[in-house]
This record gives structure tokens, C-alpha cells and sequence, in this order.
């Protein structure tokens, strides 16, 4: 049977594909591609960072306290990034070994993919509780304990739930006094001005913000 014509309407890009596609059913109506078929799809359409941003997406384990299997497994990325005569199949298995389990939104993967770009992100722990005296203060997006140093993304919830924003508020100030230094980057640092956020960071590290090397601008282009 001939390919249908690919799908049109507002933020969605279609695409025709000739080859065979088994699908399973999401809400017993929509008919989508495995994750994994649909990963090898969308690659030689994606820049580097978002190829990372999907995989981070797929790696994540949902349901109660992150017990549910995720979309896709690392042994499974691993095999699918080494599989022969693939598309783009370079792209694949840089961006699988820039992947990490942990990451709960698009905006802080690009995040990480910045101090990854210069160099920062060695020693910085994904989506980590901390806590004090009195208990549990929170989890936060990236942590690195050996430098007491906590680099997170606000989103514009952060700033205008003001029931979330107090909690936030709380939750940093606990942090501070348990000795943490917290960096809290907001998107127009992250998309539009990554080494403001890069240099931050290296100045709370201690370290000389490195020159980017040839090819790696790659983790800072998503527009």
C-alpha cells in the first residue's frame, strides 16, 4: 500500500516513509512509530543537542519514584547507535554518548549540553536529593559535591506560580546554608547567551573558561 500523504497541522512536521512501519497505539487511536524506529527517523532532521534532548527523553524512567521501565533502555541505545549502514548513524552515537539518565525536561539537557560544550559538566551528578539537619530540602538538576555546587533551570513556572516560587525560594535558601553555592539560569542564558551561563559556572569551579573546539559548537545550536 502506497505511503499516505504526510500529515499537516500546526506544529507538526510530517514526513512520508516507504519502508515498513510497525506501530503501537497510543491512546488505542494514535498510530506512532516504537521509539526507537522513531529516533533513527528523526535524526537527520534534528541538530546534535536535540538528537541528546530525545534520547535524555527516552532514558528517563517514568511512573511512581522513576520505578517504570523507560521508553528505551541504555543496552538499547547502545545497540541501536552501533547498528551498520545507518543514517547519520555518526550523529546517532554522539549524541548517545553525550546522553544521561536523569534529565526531566528539554531545557535542562540543553543546560548540561553547555558546560558539556566547555568542558564543565565532569563531575556533575543529574537530578539529586540533598539534604540538611532537619531532612529532605529537594532535588535539584545538576549537583556537583565535590565543589558544593548546584547549577539549575527556572522555568517561567518558577517565576510566576507564586506557590512555586516560595518553594523554590525556600528549597535554595536551605541549600545555601547547607553549604551549597546554586547557580539558577533562566532561558534567555541557556538559548540565547550560553557563555554568560558556561562562564558562571567555570568561575564557581575555579577554572578558565576554555575555547571551544572545532565541531563541538554543535551542543549550542537547537533554534
Amino acid at each position: 500500500m502506497a505511503p499516505r500523504n504526510a500529515s499537516r497541522t500546526r506544529g507538526v512536521v510530517g514526513h512520508q516513509h516507504g519502508a515498513p512501519i510497525s506501530c503501537v497505539l497510543v491512546d488505542q487511536h494514535l498510530p506512532v512509530a516504537p521509539p526507537q524506529q522513531a529516533l533513527l527517523q528523526a535524526v537527520p532532521s534534528l541538530s546534535l543537542a536535540e538528537v541528546v534532548v530525545a534520547i535524555d527523553y527516552l532514558l528517563r524512567p517514568r511512573g511512581p519514584r522513576d520505578r517504570t521501565r523507560p521508553k528505551l533502555t541504555m543496552a538499547e541505545l547502545d545497540a541501536l547507535a552501533c547498528t551498520p549502514n545507518q543514517r547519520c548513524g555518526h550523529r546517532l552515537r554522539l549524541a548517545a554518548s553525550l546522553a544521561r539518565i536523569g534529565a526531566e525536561s528539554r531545557m535542562e539537557t540543553l543546560l548540561r549540553l553547555i558546560l558539556a560544550a566547555y568542558g564543565l559538566d565532569e563531575g556533575f551528578e543529574l537530578q539529586v536529593d540533598l539534604s540538611d539537619d532537619r531532612g529532605w530540602i529537594g532535588r535539584f538538576d545538576l549537583v556537583n559535591a565535590a565543589h558544593r555546587l548546584i547549577v539549575e533551570y527556572d522555568g517561567e513556572q518558577h517565576r510566576t506560580d507564586a506557590r512555586q516560587y516560595a518553594k523554590d525560594e525556600r528549597r535554595i535558601s536551605r541549600a545555601w546554608k547547607a553549604g551549597y553555592q546554586v547557580l539558577r539560569f533562566r532561558y534567555p542564558e541557556v538559548a540565547q547567551n550560553p557563555e554568560v551561563a558556561a562562564l558562571a559556572v567555570a568561575e564557581a569551579l575555579g577554572v578558565q573558561l576554555r575555547t571551544l573546539e572545532p565541531g563541538i559548537t554543535g551542543l549550542l545550536t537547537w533554534r
